[in-house]
């Protein structure tokens, strides 16, 4: 996944795709939910495969790792009334037949997010103290199947509890 200055953007990639494996990874070995320590609180956390975040997802973590241009494995998901780093607020799947060009899929990902911004948190992301960031195929990961486009939204100042939907700031 890459990330640009200013709007954080994920491209993903054929190594991510088959590389993530789910399994029970919200039961521990005594078949019960993990819970984890975030911001003082314990709380419930399952794990999904990169490639089941939707939209109302919560995740706790900055979901670019290593060198900040790929994602991979399992993230880590969690109630949004819990503490979060970012909230899925917003997707669309590609209906092209062939890999339109990352130029292209980059700027769709873009106006898509920033149009999406708006309805979500109540006024323009250009006025808003708000980060935005996507999540995009690339041609390896749309050789396997990858078409979809989600937008992650996240406070600069820390985690959040709570969704932002509607919070006009």
């Amino acid at each position: 996944m890459v990330r640009n200055t200013g709007l954080l953007a994920f491209a993903c990639t054929a190594f991510v795709l088959t590389g993530c494996a789910s399994g029970e990874g919200d039961k521990n070995s005594a078949g019960t939910a993990n819970t984890s320590s975030i911001a003082g609180k314990e709380v419930a956390v399952d794990d999904v495969n990169l490639f089941d975040i939707s939209v109302g997802d919560c995740l706790v973590d900055d979901i670019v790792t290593g060198s900040g241009d790929e994602v991979s494995g399992d993230q880590k998901k969690v109630d949004c009334a819990a503490p979060h780093y970012a909230e899925v607020y917003s997707n669309k799947v590609m209906t092209e037949s062939t890999f339109p060009g990352l130029s292209v899929v980059e700027a769709d990902s873009e106006k898509l997010c920033e149009r999406a911004f708006a309805d979500f948190v109540g006024m323009s992301f250009d006025e808003s103290t708000l980060d935005i960031s996507y999540m995009y195929p690339t041609s390896d990961s749309w050789i396997s199947g990858d078409r979809e486009i989600l937008c992650l939204i996240a406070d600069p100042a820390g985690d959040t509890e709570g969704s932002l939907r509607g919070v006009a700031r």
